[in-house]
């Protein structure tokens, strides 16, 4: 019950922490877009079209880091890699779901995703 509690815990913590990074990399990216609008001769409203922007940004990013880690079970999840960012999302909810993460780093990856035991070498 309380590894069970824990894992819930750490998963929690897991998403927020990518939502955070990502909303951080997502104003960042906010600058151009105003530019460009403005280059168009558009006018930005502000904080409604940065909200939207943001919003559609985080559905689009971790809809398909859900896909490639859940469908694919392919993520780049190496410690010390940009692209570990984008998948901190969906392992935190496979920590919550499953209790653990399916897709391993390291020496576990060579396990099978519905097993805790390696595969053999042929």
């Amino acid at each position: 019950m309380v590894k069970r509690l824990w894992d819930v815990f750490v998963g929690a913590l897991v998403i927020v922490l990518s939502l955070v990074f990502q909303f951080l990399i997502y104003a960042l990216l906010l600058i151009p877009y105003f530019g460009i609008l403005s280059l168009c001769g558009l006018k930005a409203e502000g904080v409604l079209d940065s909200r939207i922007f943001m919003l559609v940004l985080a559905v689009l990013v971790n809809g398909i880091s859900c896909f490639e880690y859940f469908r694919r079970r392919r993520a780049n999840v190496s410690l010390g890699s940009d692209a570990s960012i984008i998948f901190l999302f969906p392992r935190g909810l496979d920590r919550i779901i499953c209790g653990r993460e399916r897709i391993q780093r390291g020496m576990e990856a060579s396990a099978s995703p519905d097993t805790d035991n390696p595969v053999p070498d042929k």
